[in-house]
């Protein structure tokens, strides 16, 4: 059975085979915790609200109970 590592409080996950646990993370903060978004960041922001929208949309023609619940996990996520 392959070991678990968890970097920096993170969640555990399984290293692949022959991987060697690091010291230093190089995973990359999340785009939400980031002071300041660069040129790069913008495609791919605007990729996630695009996304955002056509789920949202979706969601809430199918299930508006549901519709609820996106709304306050994507707030949450937006405040985390």
């Amino acid at each position: 059975m392959a070991p678990f590592v968890t970097r920096g409080g993170g969640v555990p996950r399984v290293m692949a085979k022959g991987e060697v646990e690091s010291k230093t993370s190089n995973i990359a903060a999340p785009m939400s915790q980031k002071a300041t978004l660069t040129d790069t960041d913008a495609p791919l922001v605007e990729d996630i609200q695009l996304l955002n929208d056509i789920l949202a949309e979706t969601v809430s023609r199918v299930n508006p109970r549901v519709h609820d619940l996106y709304k306050k996990f994507r707030l949450y996520g937006l405040t985390r």
